[in-house]
């Protein structure tokens, strides 16, 4: 589930999950590290944010169930607002580019790339032109495998009927 689109509760379980011997103080200092990234996209200016999301993300019940709903929930309220698009890859598409991890790219107005990869110990900023274009070129490879936008919406709002 991207980062940006997670409620706090879902990033709690999701956090916990990936860092089982960190204290209770640790996690909690990362989900507000986490929510407070979330800012950017909820300002008087926000910046396009388009994410690709695999299916399984989307049922998978992370938190358990009324966290998963709520979380289908912030998901279908954020694909609705004009600066943010959500596509999904479906479970038939089977492998794809996407399953090395997620990754962000940030483009901006003067032209400048970077690409922003996280593991369980720390995170990389790629600003390398050709290791951002290889980034792009997986972004790219990953939007060949989605379903349409609107078809997207279509399919979590079903998820979320199933639940």
């Amino acid at each position: 589930m991207p980062e940006l689109l997670q409620i706090p509760e879902y990033a709690r379980a999701l956090l916990t999950a990936a860092h089982p011997t960190a204290k209770p103080e640790a996690i909690e200092c990362l989900v507000r590290d986490r929510l407070k990234r979330q800012e950017l996209i909820s300002g008087d200016n926000p910046p396009t944010l388009w994410l690709v999301v695999d299916e399984m993300a989307l049922r998978r019940p992370v938190g358990g169930r009324e966290v998963h709903i709520a979380q289908i929930d912030a998901i279908i309220e954020a694909a609705q607002q004009p600066h943010v698009g959500v596509q999904v890859i479906p479970l038939s598409t089977g492998a794809h580019a996407g399953f090395m991890g997620g990754f962000t790219l940030l483009s901006f107005d003067d032209d400048a790339q970077i690409a922003y990869t996280e593991d369980n110990e720390q995170s990389h900023l790629r600003e390398r032109p050709d290791l951002v274009r290889a980034w792009f070129n997986t972004f790219d490879a990953l939007r060949t495998t989605t379903l349409p936008a609107t078809a997207s919406l279509e399919m979590i709002r079903s998820i979320r009927e199933e639940l």
